[in-house]
């Protein structure tokens, strides 16, 4: 009986973590297009900012990637965190291909994609377990 009830807190906790990772990414993903935004628009300082920023927020979906596994989240939502992570591997091919620079204008819808994408699961996410 107490193996049960270990084994369901251990399914909850794991879906609730992929959860919040899901929710911190897309929020991060909000940061890291302020931080844009802010070397855009202000002072190009701003995109060493933008650049190391990404090594914070490349980390959740892969975190979301393991979760899926240990909360037993459905297959559909474990494939979309893996979408998650090769559209961050997009977003270095657009910001690094000097030899198509119109590539790069595919970047921030990229941006826009991750976020709408990451709300999309973070909202799916059966954090009560059966």
């Amino acid at each position: 009986m107490s193996n049960d009830i270990d084994a369901k807190s251990y399914v909850k906790y794991s879906r609730w973590c992929f959860a919040a990772c899901a929710w911190i990414f897309a929020l991060l993903v909000a940061v890291q297009v302020f931080i844009a935004g802010l070397a855009t628009f202000v002072d190009p300082v701003h995109w060493s900012t933008h650049t190391n920023f990404v090594r914070i927020l490349e980390v959740f979906p892969l975190l979301m990637f393991i979760l899926s596994f240990f909360g037993k989240v459905p297959a559909a939502l474990r494939w979309w965190s893996l979408a998650l992570i090769a559209l961050i591997v997009l977003q270095y091919v657009t910001a690094n291909l000097g030899s198509a620079p119109a590539v790069g204008a595919l970047h921030p819808v990229i941006a826009m994609i991750m976020f709408w994408l990451a709300v999309f699961v973070a909202a799916r996410v059966p954090v009560r377990s059966r």
